[in-house]
């Protein structure tokens, strides 16, 4: 699916009315019709349009006019009074206007949010925080193009925001529709097509719900499959450099070495991989280590690089000796990233995907990550020139060429500790069989997410762990 910015979507309205004579007038009509549409729910139903001044308030009344003539008892509410041609006709027709919000709320069962669109940017003023704290109380509400205190663009909330059932948007999704915490106000979000011209749309921001697997030949062996090494783990943190390995097993790769300097006998709990135990100093790979692991390495098409990893000067060293010389794909994970600061990523000499949760990110880039997770990943990626797999609720893929991906799957109990090291694991498995970097990342976050809303319809979001996630993994 594609997705919109505020600038996108006043472009496109803006070219529609300007350079291909569709009046406003009209698409205000189609969107307020397509609004009444998705809101009526019978006539035995009190409904209550609340609207402001803009465009959005113009939508919500010829809303409030399509409902009265589908023989609804509705009311047009205007806390901060005002006067346009939408308001006027909707009089015409019969419709009932007021300012007594209050009480037009409260009597209401179903509440349209027409107050603020798109283009509102920080608190709603006095009285629409009130009127809205009121909305909210209603058993349901539907919100016009965006609800009402949630940033179109990076899914920012204000302290006063509508929790919409239903969202009805125009023409495309918002991107702050698709990302948290704004997703989560938007309840159920429906996209109108109200006849905007936009043929000559170039979009950044895409979600995804499609997984592709990479094509293996019928009668491929094992090494036509692909080959990960996972380089990963320390005596505290033996666990992380196990669900990396499995994870690539069970996405589709034909060789997983584990290169490690734990006491685990890895190939007892997993007899598939092959584990290497590499010199280690006090729980952690020793610097020692590092020839034997840039050896053992070369032939990998992928490395995972970091999960239980731990920082030290070694540690350190492993991570910069493995970014200058490895010539396949890299994931860089967890402690991997925290080892190294972004300028070393400036002297690779392998194609590199950064898989960061936003603390991660923020101590990377030495800056707070703001709720603008799109923009950050997008500058990331491009600076450096990796792929950047930003981690959050509302996780963001963005490659150096522009794109941006939104995952919209997925679920809380993924929160978990290992469930990052998993992805890690499947994004090195696809790259290792031949997907490039994004589209490894890409397909590496959907498979994941399933699996872990497979997980959670089998054991609940409140017992589900990252093994249980593993044992998911598949495409139907």
């Amino acid at each position: 699916m594609k997705l919109i910015t505020v600038e996108q979507a006043k472009r496109i309205d803006y070219d529609t009315i300007n350079n291909y004579g569709v009046p406003q007038s009209l698409l205000m009509e189609v969107a307020g019709k397509a609004v009444a549409d998705e809101t009526f729910l019978g006539t035995d139903k009190i409904y209550a349009v609340v609207c402001g001044k803009g465009n959005n308030g113009g939508d919500g009344c010829v809303c409030a006019r399509h409902l009265y003539s589908m023989g609804a008892t509705v009311t047009i509410v205007t806390p901060v009074p005002f006067d346009s041609e939408p308001l006027k006709i909707a009089q015409s027709f019969g419709v009932p206007v007021t300012t007594d919000w209050e009480n037009s709320i409260k009597s209401a069962d179903v509440v349209v949010d027409a107050i603020l669109g798109i283009g509102a940017q920080g608190e709603p003023k006095p009285p629409f925080d009130r009127v809205i704290d009121l909305i909210n109380q209603k058993e349901y509400v539907v919100s016009v193009d965006v609800p009402t205190g949630v940033n179109a663009d990076t899914g920012e909330v204000a302290a006063s925001v509508i929790k919409a059932d239903k969202t009805v948007t125009f023409g495309f999704a918002k991107a702050g529709l698709m990302m948290y915490p704004g997703r989560k106000y938007a309840g159920e979000i429906t996209v109108k097509e109200i006849g905007f011209m936009a043929k000559d749309l170039k979009t950044e921001i895409y979600t995804t719900d499609e997984i592709k697997l990479p094509y293996i030949s019928p009668d491929a062996h094992k090494f036509q499959k692909g080959s990960v090494a996972v380089v990963a783990g320390c005596e505290k943190y033996m666990g992380a450099p196990y669900l990396s390995a499995v994870s690539a097993l069970r996405s589709g790769c034909g060789i997983v070495t584990l290169f490690h300097p734990t006491t685990e006998n890895y190939t007892a709990i997993c007899p598939e991989l092959i584990s290497v135990k590499c010199k280690s100093e006090n729980g952690v790979f020793s610097v020692d280590a590092i020839p034997e692991i840039l050896s053992g390495i070369e032939k990998a098409k992928a490395v995972v690089l970091g999960p239980g990893l731990s920082v030290t000067d070694s540690t350190r060293a492993l991570v910069t000796e493995i970014i200058k010389n490895y010539k396949g794909t890299l994931v860089l994970d967890a402690d991997g990233i925290n080892a190294v600061t972004p300028n070393i990523l400036k002297e690779k000499t392998c194609e590199i995907i950064i898989t960061p949760h936003i603390g991660e990110m923020e101590r990377f880039l030495g800056t707070t990550v703001t709720d603008d997770l799109t923009g950050i990943a997008k500058k990331t990626a491009q600076e450096y020139n990796v792929t950047v797999v930003l981690k959050s609720a509302s996780t963001v893929v963005a490659s150096p060429d522009d794109c941006v991906f939104l995952n919209t799957l997925g679920n809380c109990g993924m929160a978990t500790a290992g469930s990052g090291d998993v992805l890690a694991g499947i994004i090195g498995s696809l790259c290792a069989q031949g997907f490039s970097p994004r589209d490894s990342a890409v397909n590496g976050v959907l498979i994941h997410s399933i699996a872990g809303d497979r997980a959670r319809d089998k054991k609940g979001e409140h017992y589900m762990n990252a093994t249980d996630i593993i044992e998911e993994i598949r495409l139907k």
